[in-house]
C-alpha cells in the first residue's frame, strides 16, 4: 500500500509540473488556455509574454494579406496562421520564438540598411563624376536665333 501512494504521488507531482500549453482548437479555448498560460507565469515575465504574443501572432501578416482579407472579409486564412503560430507553446516557448522572431527581424533589416547605404554611396560617386564632367564643359560661343514658328507663338501674346 505504502508503494502504491509513493507512486501516485510522484504522478500527481509530476503532471502538476506539466506547463499549460495554448490550445487553438477553438476561439474560445484558445482565449481559456492563452489566459492559463499567463497565469502560469511568474509576475515578472506576464508583460514580456503579452508582448510576444502580439509579436508571434502578426509574425507573417503582411499588408497584402490583410487588403485582401478585408476585401473578400475571409479572414479564415489569417486566423489559421496565426493559430499555427501558436499551438501547442508554453508561455516560455512563446517568449523565446518571438525573441527569434525579433533577432531575425533585426537582421533582416541591418541587411536591408547596409544594402541601401551601399547603393547611396554607389549614385553619390555617380553624382561626384557627373559634376565633374559638367565643370569641364564650356561655353565658348553662343548664338541664338528665332524661328519664324516661334515668332508666331509669341507675338500674339504680346499684342
Amino acid at each position: 500500500m505504502k508503494k502504491v501512494m509513493a507512486a501516485l504521488a510522484i504522478v500527481l507531482s509530476l503532471s502538476s509540473c506539466d506547463k499549460p500549453k495554448i490550445d487553438t482548437s477553438s476561439d474560445e479555448s484558445m482565449k481559456i488556455s492563452i489566459q492559463k498560460v499567463r497565469e502560469s507565469l511568474p509576475e515578472n515575465q506576464r508583460t514580456a509574454y503579452d508582448s510576444a504574443l502580439k509579436v508571434v501572432a502578426l509574425n507573417h501578416l503582411n499588408l497584402t494579406d490583410l487588403t485582401q482579407a478585408g476585401m473578400t472579409k475571409n479572414t479564415s486564412g489569417i486566423e489559421a496562421q496565426m493559430k499555427s503560430e501558436l499551438s501547442g507553446k508554453t508561455g516560455e516557448e512563446v517568449i523565446s520564438y518571438a525573441e527569434t522572431i525579433r533577432k531575425e527581424r533585426a537582421e533582416r533589416d541591418q541587411t536591408q540598411a547596409l544594402q541601401e547605404i551601399s547603393e547611396l554611396l554607389q549614385k553619390q560617386k555617380t553624382a561626384e563624376s557627373s559634376l565633374k564632367e559638367l565643370e569641364s564643359l564650356k561655353v565658348s560661343r553662343s548664338r541664338f536665333y528665332f524661328e519664324k514658328k516661334i515668332m508666331e507663338e509669341i507675338s500674339p501674346s504680346l499684342s
